[in-house]
């Protein structure tokens, strides 16, 4: 588990045709996650709107052929394992050339959903078409960015 709600730290996610999803290096315990008076917030993160979902290029740039597709999914469930028969909260697909995502861009930042969530979160990726040959990122649940 990991206290500083980072899912992983410039984690290498090429991958030439295998299409196999790779899991996050962290799971986020929610109910870890305690309020002032000391009762777990598990229930509702998102309740203000202000905590997102944030992914960014980490040291190596994405590169792709033009058509590569990677979708990234944040999933909860009730055990350590959220990508493994959890719910799906949300997914987002991103396609990546030779130079469109260089290091420290910013692939995301997405609100979470304000509704119930199970105690574990956990990110993957997928190349889903054509070849990721480089490419880190970096994953965490924080403040609503933008990219300067």
């Amino acid at each position: 588990m990991d206290a500083q709600l980072i899912f992983a730290e410039a984690l290498d996610i090429t991958d030439t045709s295998s299409y196999v999803a790779i899991n996050f290096t962290n799971v986020l315990d929610l109910g870890a996650i305690k309020d002032h008076k000391g009762d777990s917030i598990q229930h509702v993160v998102n309740a203000g709107g202000k905590t997102a979902l944030n992914i960014i290029v980490e040291n190596i740039a994405l590169v792709g052929d033009g058509s590569t597709t990677v979708t990234f999914s944040l999933y909860d469930h009730t055990t350590v394992t959220p990508w493994s028969g959890g719910r799906k909260l949300m997914e987002f697909t991103i396609t990546v050339s030779a130079t469109n995502y260089p290091a420290g861009t910013q692939i995301c930042s997405l609100p979470l959903p304000a509704m119930e969530m199970n105690r574990y979160l956990g990110v993957t990726s997928l190349v889903a078409a054509g070849d990721l040959t480089a490419g880190s990122v970096t994953a965490w649940i924080g403040p609503v960015t933008q990219q300067p």
